[in-house]
């Protein structure tokens, strides 16, 4: 018998159902909440560990690295083969999700990624949904806030200016 690649949320419209790769990396997410900058904006052991190879001393956002670095990990946990090349770029980050499968969707569901802009046109944000009701939502997102920025999760609305889409994986 296949196994069941997706999640029913109780109480929700049947065909609204989580992705499995997504709440894989929820998890890996949540475990991660309080880890962070150490010693300078944007650095520390941590930080450097979501870099990887690209760029392990390097400077600038992180949000992407570890977007990447909890789906990576999730579908390892589950199984998947679901994969696509490391970027650092939030923005090309969702990107890559949706050439490979993933689908764009109007209403969160924990697991969904979400990307958001930020001052600059290139620019954007990444993070993981942990809930979802109504308007509401919260996500677990990393590189958000002052130094030193920590995993953590945040409460947000889906009508938010800055908000630009919901991406659920395969």
């Amino acid at each position: 018998m296949a196994r069941d690649s997706s999640f029913r949320l109780p109480g929700k419209e049947p065909g609204l159902m989580c992705s499995r790769i997504g709440l894989a990396a929820l998890q890996r997410a949540a475990g991660d909440i309080g880890k962070g900058e150490q010693g300078y904006n944007n650095g520390g052991p941590y930080v450097r560990s979501l870099r990887g190879y690209l760029n392990p001393h390097g400077q600038g956002a992180w949000c992407a690295a570890a977007v990447y670095t909890w789906v990576l990990y999730g579908c390892r946990d589950i199984g998947s083969r679901f994969r696509v090349a490391r970027t650092h770029s939030a923005r090309r980050l969702v990107a890559r999700y949706l050439e490979a499968g993933a689908s764009c969707v109007e209403l969160p569901l924990p697991g969904d990624i979400v990307l958001w802009s930020r001052k600059l046109p290139w620019q954007g944000h990444v993070g993981i949904v942990s809930a979802a009701s109504g308007l509401a939502f919260s996500s677990i997102e990393g590189n958000k806030g002052k130094f030193p920025a920590k995993v953590a999760e945040f409460k947000h609305r889906i009508d938010e200016p800055r908000l630009i889409r919901f991406v659920r994986l395969p």
